[in-house]
């Protein structure tokens, strides 16, 4: 019987894998970075247009029109336009510090993270008017720890850009305050049956205590909750800064 030839084979070198591992990783590590920096300067160009321009939409709204395949109630309105108990009641009830942080209220933070660690679930939000904004116009309302971590810095940049009175401006008129009722404008109009600039004090920290759950809210109007709210915004209304 012949014996099978001697086939010479080439020795793997086994050193060459890690180089071509970190080669990998280098282009990937590459490619990440550069998403992430695009994904800035995409962040920062919308928000840039912002000082000047209404947005056309909003994640929010553009997500109920597409489910609904229905247009939302919004008409958004100038500064100018909004009854200042507006601007007094929702500042109490979402953001009393709102004058005072950059974008982030670190001690509502601190406060927040306690109260749910301590409940073992969300009891208490800490997020600020800029990043309530940030969230309507770029993200959705399920929550997640992306979500949340890309509002730290994008409220920075938003308040970096853009004046307070402009941040609120934008907020009163995306904020959703019901089924497919999208701004302070449309919502004084279906709660109310008059413009913005004519609501009552009442009637202001009414809409404002809507903000947290606006859709159960609306389909509950003697909510307890909502009249203890309510009242807690009345009672803090004159001590609201506003810009």
């Amino acid at each position: 019987m012949l014996a099978a030839p001697n086939v010479w084979r080439r020795p793997v070198n086994s050193r060459n894998k890690p180089v071509a591992i970190k080669s990998v990783l280098a282009v990937i590590t590459s490619l990440l970075l550069l998403a992430i920096l695009l994904s800035g300067w995409w962040f920062y160009a919308q928000i840039w247009a912002l000082a000047s321009h209404n947005p056309g939409t909003s994640a929010f709204i553009s997500r109920y029109e597409a489910h609904s395949q229905q247009p939302a109630h919004w008409e958004p309105v100038e500064y100018d336009q909004i009854a200042t108990a507006v601007k007094q009641a929702v500042i109490a009830s979402e953001d009393a510090r709102f004058m005072q942080h950059r974008g982030v209220d670190w001690i509502e933070t601190r406060h927040a993270m306690r109260a749910n660690w301590q409940s073992k679930r969300i009891v208490r939000g800490g997020s600020t008017i800029s990043q309530q904004l940030v969230k309507n116009l770029f993200f959705s309302e399920n929550r997640s720890l992306t979500r949340k971590l890309l509002e730290y810095p994008l409220s920075y940049m938003l308040e970096s850009r853009l004046s307070k009175q402009r941040i609120l401006e934008l907020y009163l008129n995306l904020a959703e305050w019901g089924e497919g009722i999208f701004g302070i404008e449309a919502a004084a109009w279906h709660y109310y049956q008059r413009p913005a600039a004519a609501l009552t004090n009442a009637q202001a920290a009414h809409l404002a205590a809507m903000l947290p759950n606006p859709r159960y809210y609306q389909k509950n109007p003697a909510s307890p909750q909502l009249q203890a709210r309510i009242e807690r915004i009345q009672s803090r209304m004159q001590y609201a800064h506003i810009p």
